[in-house]
């Protein structure tokens, strides 16, 4: 595997052992996916005729899974004091967020597509680590990096720069366990 395909599979299952971690199912689109990289499934349990099953009930948000080095950033301060990621994204990629945010300009809500952010370290050694390590021993696996969200405002305009669009991402939004758990809460309303 090339290095960028080795990224997008540990972006892929970064997001899928924080969804896992977090009760929530991820998929990955079949086909033709136009953008949508991985989708998260709300899992309800239900108890039916005394049993208790797991139920997808049919509620899930599609994201764009994009995977860059510490490199490939920008690390800044705004004007607020809030520290960001500063990132290029492809014009398309963010088109495609854009008008899933703005209802495709057909005035229907849709449900947002995502950006996930995948910065890992320069280091190629530090994207996986593992540790089995005695006396300590205190094994386990270590994907490093961190995977931030984005999602643009309903204010942005089309873009008219065709070739890539800078984002900002403020460092709090990153993907934790109740990142999910908020998203389909608010997805809710």
């Amino acid at each position: 595997m090339t290095s960028q395909q080795i990224k997008e599979q540990l972006a892929v299952h970064y997001t899928g052992a924080i969804a896992s971690r977090s009760g929530y199912k991820l998929s990955l689109p079949t086909g033709f996916t136009t953008g949508v990289d991985v989708a998260v499934s709300r899992i309800e349990t239900v108890k039916i005729y005394g049993k208790t099953r797991q139920v997808d009930i049919g509620e899930m948000v599609d994201f764009q899974l994009k995977t860059t080095t510490e490199t490939s950033i920008i690390r800044r301060t705004n004007k607020q004091g809030e520290h960001l990621v500063v990132f290029d994204l492809d014009a398309k990629n963010y088109l495609d967020l854009l008008l899933r945010l703005k209802g495709l300009q057909t005035g229907r809500r849709l449900n947002p597509l995502y950006l996930l952010l995948l910065v890992l370290p320069k280091d190629e050694t530090e994207w996986l680590e593992i540790n089995a390590e005695f006396p300590t021993f205190k094994p386990g696996m270590h994907l490093g990096g961190l995977l931030y969200w984005f999602l643009p405002n309903e204010s942005d305009v089309l873009p008219k720069n065709r070739a890539s669009i800078r984002v900002s991402i403020p460092i709090v939004n990153v993907v934790n366990p109740e990142f999910f758990h908020a998203l389909f809460q608010n997805n809710q309303r």
